[in-house]
């Protein structure tokens, strides 16, 4: 593993801090994505994974359990501001740390970039594990806040909670900025996801909202900087992430450019869009058609789109003994122990305890 430079003068509760979304953009964004929606809850899901794994290119370190505290206090952040629309926030953290082989017996490579980054920074990464054990002692305490782990992607996570409904039935909000997330308006219709920069050093607000009916345009100019024109199937998103790839998370492009694979998903026929035999035989007729002997092959493909779709993913999720787990849900009261954690641990970063 090459050397690795980390920022030795930025704390790491300014970074985590950074992250908070503003009263202003939040505004805009909701305006824009509920305007003709009103509801008086809002299920709002939060991935903790791509938040905390910004931190790991940092080692300044001013006040030990401030991870906990202002994910805390980011749930504090978003509850005020939805309070003052007179709606009331149930809140869900999604830690998906990906170690499953869900994706990896499909895509080896799929996510080495970040493993090797929390690997590489043991300092951070064993301050984060001390901070998550706390944050399951306290979030059971805190009203209609949840921490839900596993070892798949937060997107499989949070779909598999909006699809039993076990928080209950509301509009539902992601905040994440993770490539794979893409899909979930999709597969979970209901789903609005906002999406901010975690890049502390950017110099401009690059949050931006996206849904069912534009997702895939949303994908295509964050990966490729294209901007859609013309109307396509937002439900093969699934195939075009397949073939273009989701650079962040280490996959590479199969070597085909945008307009082809625009091209080929034209021709996936309408609710066949996630039958991986499907795609496969579209796949196969356009090599044919065009007399292309070259690679990628169609068991690549097919390979690759059982690893990234969502839906796929999902069948495999609900395999798993974490499927079953609903402990998370649990509630617990007891205001007095909560105070005793916030004086005794967070004196020097507090909970906003008043706006939970």
């Amino acid at each position: 593993m090459a050397d690795v430079k980390y920022d030795e003068r930025v704390a790491i509760d300014k970074v985590l801090y950074w992250q908070f979304i503003k009263y202003n953009t939040l505004s805009k964004l909701i305006h824009k994505e509920y305007y003709n929606n009103p509801s008086e809850i809002i299920n709002v899901y939060i991935d903790l994974y791509q938040i905390l794994i910004t931190i790991h290119r940092y080692v300044k370190i001013d006040n030990y359990f401030c991870i906990c505290a202002i994910i805390i206090n980011y749930c504090a952040h978003l509850r005020h501001f939805f309070k003052k629309l007179n709606v009331y926030a149930n809140i869900v953290l999604v830690y998906g740390d990906k170690s499953s082989k869900n994706i990896t017996q499909f895509i080896p490579e799929y996510n080495t970039f970040y493993k090797n980054r929390i690997k590489s920074n043991g300092k951070i990464n064993s301050v984060v594990k001390s901070n998550m054990e706390l944050l399951r002692k306290l979030v059971p305490y805190l009203p209609n806040i949840y921490f839900r782990e596993g070892t798949v992607e937060s997107a499989v996570i949070m779909h598999d909670i909006i699809q039993r409904k076990l928080i209950g039935i509301a509009p539902s909000l992601v905040i994440s900025n993770s490539q794979y997330m893409y899909q979930l308006p999709l597969f979970s219709k209901s789903v609005k996801v906002i999406n901010k920069s975690n890049s502390i050093k950017m110099q401009e607000d690059t949050t931006y909202s996206y849904n069912c009916n534009n997702a895939l345009d949303a994908y295509l100019y964050e990966v490729k900087d294209v901007v859609l024109h013309n109307h396509f199937n937002q439900n093969t998103l699934s195939f075009i992430m397949s073939v273009l790839g989701l650079p962040k998370l280490s996959v590479l492009s199969m070597g085909m450019n945008y307009k082809t694979a625009l091209r080929i998903s034209n021709s996936i026929p309408i609710g066949y869009e996630q039958d991986y035999e499907v795609i496969g035989e579209v796949y196969n007729n356009y090599l044919i058609k065009n007399k292309i002997k070259n690679k990628p092959s169609v068991e690549s493909i097919i390979n690759r789109f059982k690893g990234i779709d969502l839906g796929y993913q999902y069948s495999l999720y609900k395999l798993l003994p974490e499927y079953s787990e609903t402990s998370f849900l649990n509630k617990l009261e007891d205001k007095e122990a909560v105070h005793y954690i916030n004086n005794n641990y967070f004196e020097k970063c507090p909970i906003y305890l008043d706006e939970l």
